[in-house]
């Protein structure tokens, strides 16, 4: 197998985030000092509190604070205990809070040592989406082909009887049988078109951690919905109003450069491997960066 390294440079033009599915809670998780959010590490606030000589009381303020975040939490624990804390001693990290105050925060992806990282896999899944975006966009055949699929889909819902729960199926979003217009070949049974992922051609590592002091910082999000020609504030209990929803990230910081290490598997570029690939995918690969281009334009006319 061929294999040829390329170095992907990316620098941030907003803030972005990349989920980890922690949710902090204040009080709880971290506290606002001055414009910095500090995140407690617990084993390390342990650790100071079994260095006390009355640490049996302290574990005791401890636990009634994280059981009362809402009164105060570590912050209010810190405060019972009549010492003098060194946040930085019991910190786990600390970003900028830009001035907010929030109730919790969403956490980006990290590694163990609390290091945020940019992971190949969202790089891969970005490139692969903005490709068939890029492609559907330019290419009117496909276009009308894939509004063929949907409208059969969509009639195939409205002509089908009730099952015997008295339930209709939920519609098939086609997605699988679309993306397999552009990057699968012609007459390849579904079970068979992850043999055929574009993304096997490349391979990317997850980037090397960065500062978290330096790369991150707290961002206030509202979301904006779409529902026919309707566009809207999203809100927490109904579809739309005037108090939208918000929410509070980690982000990582605009103009932060990473760098990321790829493989490009030229093996599945020869002639023994091109019953893996279809002449669609090597045009893609050939015109990617335009692809790329229009997809981010047209994402960019429609924010």
């Amino acid at each position: 197998m061929i294999l040829m390294p390329l170095t992907l440079k990316i620098t941030t033009l907003s803030p972005v985030h990349i989920g980890s599915g922690d949710r902090l809670i204040s009080g709880v998780d971290y506290l606002i000092h001055g414009n910095s959010l500090v995140v407690i590490s617990l084993d390390k606030l342990l650790q100071w509190i079994s260095a006390r000589p009355d640490h049996e009381r302290l574990v005791s303020i401890l636990t009634t604070a994280l059981a009362n975040p809402k009164k105060g939490g570590i912050e209010e624990c810190l405060r019972q205990v009549n010492h003098q804390v060194d946040l930085a001693a019991i910190q786990a990290y600390r970003i900028n809070s830009n001035g907010h105050h929030p109730p919790e925060i969403l956490g980006f992806i990290k590694t163990l040592t609390s290091r945020p990282f940019l992971p190949g896999s969202s790089l891969k899944g970005a490139i692969r989406s903005a490709l068939l975006r890029g492609k559907v966009h330019e290419d009117t055949a496909l276009q009308g082909r894939i509004d063929s699929t949907l409208s059969q889909e969509i009639e195939h819902l409205r002509s089908q009887t009730k099952n015997q729960e008295g339930r209709r199926r939920g519609p098939d979003t086609k997605s699988q049988e679309i993306e397999g217009f552009v990057f699968v070949k012609e007459g390849i049974k579904p079970n068979k078109r992850s043999n055929y992922d574009l993304n096997r051609l490349l391979q990317i590592r997850d980037s090397e951690p960065l500062d978290i002091g330096r790369s991150l910082e707290v961002q206030r999000v509202q979301l904006l919905s779409i529902r026919g020609h309707r566009l809207g504030w999203k809100e927490k209990n109904s579809d739309y109003g005037n108090n939208p929803t918000t929410l509070y990230i980690e982000a990582l910081k605009k103009n932060i450069t990473v760098k990321l290490t790829a493989t490009w598997q030229t093996y599945l570029q020869s002639e023994a491997a091109s019953e893996l690939r279809s002449s669609t995918v090597e045009a893609l690969f050939a015109y990617w960066t335009y692809y790329l281009r229009i997809a981010s334009l047209n994402l960019l006319v429609q924010e």
